[in-house]
């Protein structure tokens, strides 16, 4: 029987030796460290896009604060009698109507050339008198057939307007109107209107005046109308109004 021969392990030790050898040196420390080492920054990125709106928050207690401080007393306040004009007449008015019509004649050869005065008769008039001026008498008198003016101061304005009737008999009559003072002698008067056919009519003419002096105050104001054809007229009511 053949025998086989075998290397036992001590014996090969020289073989693996040369082999290490032919393959060189083995590392001679395994377990050596490697510190990695941060290179350069890049280059900045692109910024994002914007994102979504947030929602709303919810509103907050309201805050308490503490009260202040009082604040100092005003000016007194100016006289209200300042606020009068220079001349110092206080405003008012007054209404005046007849409770029944009380005509009179008018025509060019009526009156005084033609100027016919025109008034409520005593017991036939109404008044409306609770917005006067303050302590001022009546601004018409029955009495005197005329609008008083006593109770006013000088420089008070005055406007005075008349409402009245008029019958005419023939056509293309003119009407006028006028408001005299009979002591100056001073007046305003004012065209009021052609009446075409022979008719009855209602007409208002409105006079804005002056009282500029102590005559005038005396003597008050006579409401008159003229007319160039005969006609019969009657005054319907007067509004005064001062300031």
């Amino acid at each position: 029987m053949a025998s086989r021969e075998f290397d036992f392990p001590s014996s090969k030790s020289t073989r693996y030796a040369d082999k290490v050898k032919e393959h060189g040196s083995a590392p001679e420390n395994l377990s050596a460290t490697y510190i990695p080492t941060p290179g350069p920054p890049g280059p900045k990125g692109d910024p994002g896009s914007r994102g979504p709106v947030g929602l709303t928050g919810q509103t907050g207690a309201p805050g308490v604060g503490q009260k202040g401080e009082p604040g100092k007393p005003g000016k007194p306040g100016v006289d209200g009698l300042s606020s009068l004009p220079i001349y110092g007449q206080k405003t008012g008015w007054g209404r005046y109507s007849a409770k029944e019509p009380d005509f009179v004649r008018t025509g060019a050869t009526q009156g005084d050339d033609g100027w016919v005065d025109v008034s409520f008769a005593t017991k036939n008039v109404d008044s409306l008198s609770e917005y006067l001026p303050e302590k001022g008498a009546n601004l018409y008198s029955p009495s005197a057939r005329r609008i008083n003016l006593k109770s006013l101061r000088i420089g008070s304005q005055v406007q005075v307007t008349y409402t009245f009737e008029i019958n005419t008999f023939d056509s293309n009559t003119e009407v006028w109107m006028r408001s005299f003072f009979p002591g100056s002698k001073k007046e305003t008067s004012t065209f009021v209107a052609m009446l075409k056919y022979a008719h009855s009519y209602s007409l208002t003419a409105t006079h804005f005046l002056t009282l500029d002096n102590e005559s005038d105050r005396i003597s008050g104001i006579i409401p008159e109308v003229r007319t160039d054809m005969n006609s019969v007229v009657a005054l319907s009511s007067i509004h005064i109004s001062v300031s």
